[in-house]
């Protein structure tokens, strides 16, 4: 028995911050590898844990939606420019500039509580009329995008997109991007939201299938 997540929680705690918390990517890693033979999500929250191999103790597929969200770029924006908020973000960022042949940055985030964040301002020729468009992996608070928004608009950029895999943002943070300058938020459905509009679930099923046949084969 699989389990099919499209959304892996629990996987951005993955160190601990301050004494006394939990390293909830490797509890539920571990937990979730007692209960099922094998899990399956989209683009998890891999930051100072690398590969789903490193904390599960079973087979663990990793289904990526940036050729989806590349797609949806190239059909619904002229001459893109794919900014990254932080670091982090350029495990999204490049191969979806990579597949578009369009030009990519990113920005650096200092964070110094759960809703306070600032970023670096990028360098104005960079946007050269383009249209920038934010891509991440996650939303929640939605501080970072609204700060690297605001980053965007304060050098004069044209309207600003953001697209992000697992859309957790409330309404009231919702609010805040559109204050931000964010013109058009895009989520896929890994999780249910009003900003869903880019489908998964047909990139998910294919690897879930490929991996069934497999172990079929090899039964």
């Amino acid at each position: 028995m699989g389990l099919v997540t499209p959304y892996l929680p629990y996987m951005r705690q993955d160190a601990q911050f301050r004494e006394g918390e939990a390293v909830s990517a490797l509890a539920y890693a571990r937990y979730l590898s007692g209960c099922v033979d094998w899990v399956a999500t989209v683009d998890p929250h891999l930051h100072r844990i690398r590969a789903l191999e490193e904390i599960f103790a079973i087979p663990a597929l990793c289904a990526t939606s940036m050729p989806s969200i590349s797609q949806w770029i190239g059909a619904n924006v002229v001459r893109p420019i794919i900014i990254g908020p932080d670091s982090e973000s350029g495990q999204w960022v490049k191969p979806v500039a990579t597949a578009l042949g369009v030009p990519w940055a990113t920005l650096k985030k200092q964070r110094t509580g759960d809703r306070q964040v600032a970023v670096s301002l990028p360098e104005a020729g960079i946007l050269d009329g383009r249209s920038p468009v934010i891509v991440d992996d996650i939303a929640s608070s939605g501080r970072t995008l609204a700060e690297a928004a605001m980053a965007l608009r304060s050098l004069g950029s044209l309207p600003v997109t953001c697209v992000v895999v697992h859309a957790l943002l409330d309404v009231s943070a919702e609010s805040e991007l559109r204050a931000a300058g964010v013109a058009q938020l895009i989520s896929t459905n890994t999780i249910e939201h009003s900003s869903n509009g880019i489908d998964i679930v047909p990139v998910l099923a294919l690897q879930v299938r490929a991996m069934l046949q497999g172990t079929s084969d090899n039964a």
